[in-house]
């Protein structure tokens, strides 16, 4: 699967209604996975992925599931489709260094309900 494919799954299903739990978990899922598909890669996010990523773990740590559904589906962006500046930039910031930050996603409880 490629980072593509994984935006285009995050678009066709959208957060689901129900429980905070049941948003937070979905996200999560594809948070991890974008991850996964970097680590497979072998390489550190670039600054449009860190960016988006980042922001889309604070928008979880903040209760907001739909915010960081919309952060993590842009950070899934080719490069072609990135603001021109932004293409081709390192972030400074490892593969591990990521993996901590959405870590915190996934030990971030989600309110009852």
């Amino acid at each position: 699967m490629s980072m593509i494919q994984l935006r285009d799954q995050l678009r066709a299903a959208s957060v689901p209604d129900g429980a905070p739990w049941v948003k937070k978990e979905f996200v999560e899922q594809f948070l991890v996975r974008a991850w996964d598909l970097i680590a497979i890669d072998h390489r550190d996010p670039d600054a449009w992925e860190l960016q988006h990523f980042l922001a889309a773990v604070g928008a979880v740590v903040a209760q907001r599931y739909d915010l960081a559904a919309t952060y993590a589906e842009k950070g899934m962006a080719p490069p072609e489709d990135r603001a021109e500046e932004w293409r081709g930039r390192a972030s400074g910031m490892s593969r591990p260094e990521l993996e901590r930050a959405i870590q915190l996603v996934r030990v971030q409880p989600a309110p009852a309900g």
